[in-house]
């Protein structure tokens, strides 16, 4: 599935990266979810796309947590 996601030409550019991101967040691997957010970040910055940043310090904050950096995840809540 993910293949043929990367393969289509006229899909959204978000879409792969984003099920990836829920995925991740699924199977807890904490620090490849806030490798995968900060590609998100980077692609929201790119293609001004602030919709998607309230997201992503959420998904910050949740893996900040789960791997015990609390003070990095209370600065994304904030």
């Amino acid at each position: 599935i993910f293949r043929d996601l990367e393969h289509r030409k006229k899909s959204s550019l978000f879409l792969l990266l984003s099920w990836k991101i829920i995925i991740a967040e699924k199977n807890r691997e904490w620090e490849k979810l806030i490798v995968l957010t900060q590609e998100l970040v980077e692609l929201a910055e790119k293609y001004q796309y602030r919709d998607e940043l309230p997201r992503t310090h959420l998904l910050f904050a949740k893996a900040n947590f789960h791997l015990n950096q609390i003070e990095k995840a209370e600065n994304h809540l904030e």
